[in-house]
């Protein structure tokens, strides 16, 4: 049995080095004997998975805010807001010169997450001061804590 594992220095991705690899490792492939067994890299098969996965947690996930928020205005609101926030991943990373890996996205998903979430109380939280009176530019100038009812 054989593995091959790397490590990778600078600013190279995992991606990039399988793709340059990947005629290397097929003429090397073509030149064993058909009895021996080849095992492929999981991690790459896993990633293909989760990423056919994708497009349907996107549906399934606009599907839940559209029911939520009962609206496609408020709906396309709340998700316009996401990308707002990759100005401060890119200014995090560039500077740093960290790569977009597997962890920096997992964090830049969780961003988004965090940024629909609170768009999505906020414009509740406005609709409702508006439903009660107030002018819209009160209702969206208001301090959260005292719009909520409470008081300091």
């Amino acid at each position: 049995m054989i593995t091959v594992r790397a490590g990778l220095v600078g600013d190279v991705l995992p991606a990039t080095v399988v793709n340059e690899l990947k005629p290397s490792v097929d003429a090397f492939i073509a030149k064993l004997p058909p009895a021996i067994p080849l095992q492929p890299p999981a991690r790459s098969k896993k990633a293909q998975k989760a990423a056919a996965v994708v497009p349907l947690m996107l549906f399934v996930m606009a599907t839940i805010l559209m029911i939520q928020l009962q609206s496609f205005q408020r709906l396309f609101l709340v998700v316009a807001v996401a990308p707002l926030g990759l100005i401060g991943v890119v200014a995090a990373l560039v500077p740093s010169g960290a790569p977009l890996g597997f962890v920096a996205i997992l964090g830049v998903l969780a961003l988004i997450g965090i940024l629909i979430r609170n768009s999505m109380i906020l414009i509740v939280q406005i609709e409702d001061l508006v439903a009660e009176g107030q002018d819209r530019w009160e209702a969206v100038s208001k301090r959260p804590s005292t719009a909520c009812g409470r008081s300091r």
